[in-house]
């Protein structure tokens, strides 16, 4: 992510021409804010949480290419195969690329998982019935993150060197569960003002 921040860093990039440096990003933005959306998109595609899904049990015999799956089986979805999928994403299905979600008017030609154009939130009548919240929250996050702040790449203050990031491949597992390894970074205040304009957005949500 700190690599696609650099979508952002020129005057007419999409922060800048939607919310300006006068006021935070609202969820009234979202829907303008294609880019920031597609970052999110593939976060949670790239690497979802739950890479193989919650348990499932079959309530009647079924039988998928030739198989029988008997009723009462407990089943997993391989969601972290199905993100990897070329035939689904791309020969660079692997790689972290907002791009495969631009210009994509109807996501069931990109994916053909379901309209969120992923699995990350499951699928069917179980889908995660939060999932909607999560990405909304995400969105909003992700905006205000990119609108106030520059991230880069931390460097050692007695060598100059970058810090080197923690390989992508290095997400542990935890239960059902995948997160990144802590890694450093610095960020810094996009513009003058951005202190400014958040204490006073947490002074007026603070009146009502």
């Amino acid at each position: 992510m700190l690599e696609e921040q650099k979508r952002f860093q020129v005057p007419s990039d999409e922060l800048d021409s939607v919310i300006g440096r006068s006021r935070m990003p609202a969820r009234a933005d979202i829907d303008h804010l294609p880019y920031v959306q597609a970052i999110v998109k593939e976060v949670v595609r790239w690497r979802p949480v739950v890479p193989v899904g919650m348990p499932h049990h079959a309530r009647e015999d079924h039988w998928y290419e030739g198989r029988l799956i008997p009723r009462g089986t407990i089943m997993l979805a391989n969601i972290w195969a199905m993100h990897k999928d070329q035939d689904v994403y791309g020969p660079d299905a692997s790689e972290f690329n907002p791009d495969r979600w631009i210009n994509k008017t109807n996501n069931t030609t990109l994916s053909g998982i379901n309209s969120d154009g992923h699995a990350g939130f499951g699928f069917g009548k179980r889908r995660c019935p939060g999932g909607r919240t999560a990405i909304d929250s995400l969105d909003i996050l992700a905006a205000c993150i990119l609108w106030a702040l520059k991230m880069e790449q931390k460097r050692d203050p007695a060598t100059g060197e970058l810090v080197p990031l923690p390989s992508p491949e290095e997400y542990p597992i935890g239960g059902i569960t995948i997160h990144p390894i802590p890694f450093q970074f610095t960020a810094t205040p996009q513009f003058e003002d951005v202190r400014e304009i958040i204490e006073t957005s947490k002074e007026s949500l603070s009146l009502e």
